[in-house]
């Protein structure tokens, strides 16, 4: 199987100890947002002997902010879109299968905001924002299409408490099957497809209730990764899978796709130990 293992499994680590630890233990990296600014992420990353992805807001920059493709603030939105062109075109230099970035949101939260309560509410209709959001996905996927890397859109995660305290409108897009099928109704391209968070489709499922088997049944035919991490279905706490892994029935299904493993704080033990589980899954009869 084709499985990398975020950076986030290595929080108290560098960039430097994290390819060196990689190297000497062969393990596909994804370089993900929770790395802080390096100068020379790309040359590190690039030089890395490794399978490797990037994800999201990786490299971070020196000024930090929070990639929205649905901003109506024109210097965030084009902050974004040319961060992820730039991550296309980096992909195709180190012959990364894709790069991903997350569903856009309806409000521009601070950094620290993420994973948390998120403060101000919308300033205008949620309409407004999806419709910058497809256009920002329309400008990307033309970059992927140029470059020939697939271009994945992230799952967003709704916790009851963002859900409620917006008078129960979800200030963030792609959290449900239904949204996710229009955006890829409304933008139909060989290069773009969706990267599925398992562990925010569960949050999700849970604060709007819909079926959480079912949605991802619904969804296949668009999935070309699979970001791999567990919760109680209140929050998203990137904790390690197990054998009472909710998606491991549906492993089969997905075993050729390229899988990550997204869980925080881990040794070398236990990240092999849930490798050996994905595998396992994946060989299950359907």
């Amino acid at each position: 199987m084709n499985i990398y293992v975020s950076t986030a499994a290595f929080v108290n680590s560098s960039l430097e100890q994290i390819i060196d630890i990689a190297e000497k233990n062969s393990l596909k990296i994804e370089f993900s947002s929770n790395l802080p600014h390096h100068p020379d992420s790309y040359s590190l990353v690039r030089a890395a002997k490794i399978d490797r992805i990037t994800h999201n807001y990786f490299p971070a920059p020196k000024n930090p902010y929070v990639l929205n493709l649905a901003s109506l603030d024109i210097e965030i939105r084009q902050q974004s879109i040319n961060h992820c062109i730039k991550a296309l075109e980096f992909a195709r230099e180190i012959s990364a299968p894709f790069y991903a970035a997350h569903a856009g949101y309806c409000l521009d939260p601070n950094p620290d905001d993420l994973g948390k309560k998120l403060g101000e509410g919308m300033g205008e209709s949620r309409n407004r924002y999806w419709d910058v959001f497809l256009e920002s996905v329309e400008t990307i996927e033309k970059k992927a299409k140029e470059v020939g890397v697939l271009f994945l859109i992230e799952n967003n995660v709704l916790t009851v408490e963002n859900f409620i305290s917006y008078e129960k409108v979800n200030p963030l897009l792609c959290c449900d099957p239904s949204e996710i099928k229009e955006l890829f109704s409304q933008v139909q391209s060989n290069y773009l497809g969706l990267l599925l968070d398992t562990a925010h489709l569960k949050v999700s499922s849970n604060t709007l209730g819909f079926d959480l088997l079912g949605g991802v049944q619904s969804l296949s035919s668009f999935i070309k990764a699979i970001h791999h991490s567990d919760n109680d279905g209140e929050s998203d706490t990137n904790r390690p899978i197990d054998n009472e892994y909710w998606f491991q029935k549906l492993m089969p299904v997905f075993k050729e796709l390229p899988h990550v493993l997204e869980v925080r704080y881990q040794n070398l033990t236990a990240i092999k130990e849930q490798e050996i589980l994905l595998t396992k899954f994946a060989k299950k009869p359907l």
